[in-house]
């Protein structure tokens, strides 16, 4: 049996773009094929030799090893993330946004329970801290994201491509070492190395703008059927991660990365790729794909494929 979600789905279509390479101002200096970089510029990520060690739970394997997790958690996103093949022709051409924000909830968002802030205050204010797995996929996501748009744009290699991997490690070194409270790549660092670097061959490129991609989860009313059923939901990038290093992804008690059940009429904030299943007595369907950003409306029905 397997666990479906019953709501209008936009049908999605994909188009192939040939791009050219972006025109560049004809009073600057010509820009010769991008040279191949040797191997010893650019410090490739670490390997691993294996599979992280597993502790007593995945979270544990990621907070006990988070450089190590760091590499797997970006290797799954680079594989599962689905970018706007037509971002770059639809940019200003003397303009270039880093942010390609196709795909950003991309990681299932923790379903907070909705509360109508006119009748009910909420939890206190207070500082929030995010957790290392927010850090880790978040500095993750950014890195591919200003990867896929210069690589796309086909800005010269040598002008990026070092500078990008750069604050990346260093992004993550103050991840690992909890150095400040929020850590992403740094933008704006990033397009000083990239300017820096087209002054001195004196090559000129468009105007690079850091934006960041934002936007909340939406808020669904849930319903299942039957109405005693309870769904279950763990991001998909979450459950792969277990799956990559050896834990049953199922389990909950060792693949503690599942949220707690979601019951008939709640209504909660949604977005991103989660796997979900229903359970109720002492029935439990096959875990399936569930893709928030596929949805249309303001309510979801859960139900059992017979």
């Amino acid at each position: 049996m397997s666990t479906l979600h019953r709501k209008t789905l936009a049908a999605a279509v994909v188009s192939l773009v040939i791009l050219a390479s972006p025109v560049l101002s004809q009073s600057s200096t010509a820009i010769p094929p991008p040279p191949r970089l040797s191997t010893d510029t650019i410090p490739p990520p670490p390997r691993m030799t294996g599979p992280p060690p597993i502790e007593t739970n995945a979270s544990a394997a990621i907070t006990g090893s988070p450089q190590q997790a760091y590499w797997v958690i970006k290797d799954i996103i680079s594989k599962q993330a689905r970018f706007d093949e037509t971002y770059i022709a639809k940019q200003d051409p003397s303009r270039l946004s880093l942010a390609n924000c196709s795909d950003t909830h991309f990681v299932g968002s923790k379903p907070v329970e909705y509360f109508d802030p006119r009748t009910d205050p909420g939890p206190p204010p207070g500082v929030y801290r995010p957790s290392i797995e927010e850090l880790l996929d978040g500095l993750a996501t950014s890195s591919l994201q200003v990867e896929y748009v210069l690589s796309r744009y086909r800005l010269p290699d040598v002008l990026w491509r070092k500078a990008l991997a750069d604050l990346e490690l260093d992004a993550l070194r103050k991840i690992v070492n909890r150095d400040d409270r929020w850590v992403d790549l740094d933008r704006m660092e990033l397009i000083e190395r990239i300017n820096a670097n087209a002054r001195m061959r004196n090559w000129q490129i468009p105007e690079l703008d850091p934006a960041l991609c934002g936007g909340p989860p939406g808020v669904y009313l849930v319903r299942t059927d039957p109405s005693a059923a309870q769904i279950e939901l763990i991001p998909k990038l979450y459950f792969t991660y277990c799956e990559r290093i050896g834990i049953n992804p199922e389990d909950t008690i060792s693949c503690n990365y599942w949220f707690p059940a979601i019951r008939d009429g709640q209504r909660v904030f949604l977005g991103g790729l989660y796997k979900v299943r229903l359970r109720w007595a002492d029935r439990t369907t096959r875990v399936s794909d569930f893709d928030v950003s596929r949805l249309s409306g303001e309510e979801i029905t859960f139900f059992e494929r017979r």
